[in-house]
């Protein structure tokens, strides 16, 4: 019987845009959570508005964990505030954000 080397979890993502106190962006970005499953939601929908700041939906994601790195797993949720890295990048050709494969 032949052991998967991998398995992948789909996660909807949240960040938060906020006004940048700098000359040189308009913008900070940062994720905000990482959704069990994916919502009902378009990517990109405006979930919440504040003065300075909005929290988007961002899209769909795929988290892939691999056999070979159970302990980092491990130590990370372990650790009392678990992690998750998101990059995201901005493409030529569109408008919006999009995740960086």
């Amino acid at each position: 019987m032949s052991v998967p080397t991998h398995a992948k979890i789909a996660v909807g993502v949240v960040v938060e845009r906020r006004k940048a106190q700098s000359p040189w962006i308009d913008f900070t970005w940062r994720p905000v959570t990482a959704l069990a499953g994916l919502p009902d939601a378009a990517p990109w929908t405006t979930l919440s508005q504040d003065g300075d700041g909005a929290t988007f939906y961002a899209g769909a994601a795929e988290i892939e964990l691999y056999r070979t790195e159970t302990k980092n797993y491990r130590d990370n949720l372990g650790s009392g505030a678990p992690m998750l890295w998101v990059a995201l990048r901005r493409l030529a050709s569109s408008r919006h954000t999009r995740f960086s494969r």
